[in-house]
């Protein structure tokens, strides 16, 4: 099977993503019934094969009830983020 390259530009979102939803105890269906964004596409942003625009992380923030700005900021997440995402 063929390893899909990540087209990602924004390396930590899909990890911040993951976390957050993870700390919630979600799936990604939940995430998607809370913000209208489908499982399918949060999954390609998780595994880091796309980027959500500025619109799409303001709906998951909104979602999850978290600030817009640590999730969209270019910071590296966490060590701890990244070794429970991975």
């Amino acid at each position: 099977m063929k390893k899909l390259k990540s087209t990602s530009t924004h390396p930590t979102i899909g990890l911040k993503i993951k976390w957050h939803r993870k700390r919630l105890r979600w799936s990604q269906r939940k995430l998607d019934e809370r913000s209208g964004i489908t499982y399918t596409l949060i999954s390609r942003w998780e595994r880091q094969m796309a980027d959500p625009d500025y619109g799409q992380a303001s709906k998951l923030a909104d979602a999850m009830g978290i600030p817009l700005g640590p999730l969209w900021d270019a910071s590296p997440p966490p060590a701890a983020v990244q070794e429970k995402c991975t």
